[in-house]
């Protein structure tokens, strides 16, 4: 088990959720003692990386350990939860994007066969800190970074200490910019922990003395302030309010063992970051975010993609039907190519993009998939895979400009929608053999945001809030907020969880 971002650089905060990346040594088969006979070793490490993420992670009466992340492994969301070091090598030869080489920079073995990570680590480490790789260049692809997840965004609700501008994020790039840049020629440089990191690039004269000392004392302040905020409420917040009352009391307690002006402290440590990361990035980090470069059809990532497919085990002439679709996707969406690419078997079922939708009856497609078995674990799967199908017919579509964007969001929001009323079906079934009751579950579920106004995009989040009726008889022992609170828990983890067929949608 390979430990990414905060957890990959001993920086962990209260409320973090943990950045993972599972592997495996090579591909084979068990022995086959066990009750189900022999499985691949592809099979066996994504179950087992399934049970680990779930045990951690899961919801129940007492709560989830931690919030697990695994977002930052190859292809994403999309990607198999465990791979092995041979395939995981291949994509950060051929397919890694800049950012991603990045994120390895804070990366370490951190459970199971840690010898097993050194291994495949030393396979990308010079692909990660690159001899060949110009000063210009590495500023440039983390100043990208920077731009893509809008680091000067400003949130008018109060000040964002991680993404705000001359925030915690500012430092950690501007750290990880220079390892880049210079940790290719000078290995003492590849440290993940933040604040060594920039003890050292002080060393070498990448940064002066009292830049280092300017930096070091905002992140320790910002990270203090980090949290003051998620110890509040035990939320992965990262804003100061801008509501007077709740910022003193945020105030008082960040600077309590100290005394200072809270709001001096602020001002002053988030405008040295300001200016030492434009000095670095030079004046575009001052800029608006640009527009990101579009992925051009000639990129590795596409010919890696369309080769996988090809040699999967769809049929030719499904290749041959769905081959210029593929190439469409490759040219458009990384991300969904990369769906199809995780699960070949999407390639065989591609709709032709000049045919309309009709009629989606994704209520009717939904609910016979979450009732296709009896087994919670078929269910989920067959839910996951349905749900897949019918996301790529919008998605062809909408990469074709054969419907428009008010067609894609209307159609994306009866999908969540039907997936939900399928979910249902599953929590009404778990919970009437847990607690031997009958009927419907008197729970409704109230949508928000994008949801709410029926405008769901591409990986959102579905904004909920769910009301039960607590005048519904349950057996006896039984209270009402028990049996809902369950209800919720199965519900979040039926839509959310990840399983070796992908996750539906994050709940909030």
């Amino acid at each position: 088990v390979a430990a990414l971002g905060k957890l990959g650089s001993r920086e962990l905060n209260y409320s973090s959720d943990i950045d993972l990346l599972f592997l495996y040594s090579a591909e084979g088969e068990t022995t086959g003692s066990g009750p189900r006979g022999k499985l691949t070793n592809r099979e066996y490490f994504i179950k087992l990386a399934e049970f680990i993420t779930r045990l951690i992670g899961e919801s129940s009466g007492e709560g989830g350990a931690y919030r697990v992340d695994l977002r930052l492994r190859p292809h994403g969301s999309l990607g198999p939860l465990a791979a092995s070091v041979s395939d995981t090598v291949r994509y950060y030869k051929t397919e890694a994007r800049p950012w991603e080489r990045q994120v390895m920079i804070r990366s370490r073995g951190c459970a199971g066969d840690i010898p097993l990570f050194r291994e495949f680590f030393n396979e990308v480490e010079d692909l990660v800190f690159s001899k060949i790789e110009s000063v210009e260049s590495a500023l440039s692809n983390v100043r990208l970074s920077k731009e893509k997840i809008d680091l000067g965004k400003v949130n008018k609700r109060g000040f964002d200490v991680k993404l705000g501008r001359g925030g915690i994020r500012e430092i950690e790039f501007l750290a990880q910019a220079l390892q880049l840049a210079h940790g290719g020629h000078d290995p003492w440089l590849r440290s993940s922990h933040t604040l060594i990191c920039l003890s050292r690039l002080a060393d070498r004269g990448l940064l002066s003395e009292s830049e280092l000392t300017d930096l070091a004392s905002a992140y320790e302040f910002l990270r203090r302030t980090e949290h003051v905020l998620q110890m509040e409420n035990g939320l992965q917040t990262h804003l100061v309010p801008n509501d007077p009352e709740r910022r003193s009391l945020i105030a008082r307690r960040t600077m309590f063992a100290g005394g200072g002006d809270f709001e001096r402290e602020l001002r002053r440590s988030t405008e040295n970051v300001s200016h030492i990361f434009k000095r670095v990035f030079g004046s575009a980090a001052a800029e608006e975010p640009r527009s990101l470069p579009k992925v051009t059809a000639e990129n590795k990532s596409r010919k890696y993609m369309l080769a996988s497919i090809a040699k999967s085990s769809v049929s030719t002439s499904a290749d041959a039907k769905g081959g210029d679709v593929l190439e469409r996707l490759a040219q458009l969406s990384p991300h969904y190519s990369s769906m199809i690419a995780a699960n070949p078997h999407l390639s065989a079922s591609l709709p032709d993009p000049a045919e309309p939708i009709g009629d989606a009856d994704y209520l009717r497609r939904m609910r016979e998939a979450a009732n296709s078995s009896k087994d919670l674990g078929s269910r989920l799967s067959a839910m996951r895979r349905m749900w897949s199908f019918q996301l790529l017919e919008i998605v062809v579509r909408d990469a074709y400009g054969t419907i428009e964007i008010s067609e894609t969001k209307r159609l994306q929001t009866e999908l969540a929608e039907a997936t939900l009323a399928a979910a249902l079906d599953i929590v009404r079934d778990e919970l009437a053999a847990k607690y031997h009751v009958s009927g419907d579950l008197s729970l409704s579920i109230l949508a928000l945001g994008k949801l709410g106004g029926k405008g769901l995009d591409y990986d959102s989040d579905l904004d909920v809030i769910l009301v039960y009726d607590d005048s519904k008889s349950l057996p006896d022992g039984v209270s009402q907020l028990e049996f809902y609170s369950r209800a919720s828990e199965t519900l979040v983890n039926t839509v959310s969880s990840m399983t070796r067929d992908g996750s539906l949608y994050r709940i909030d």
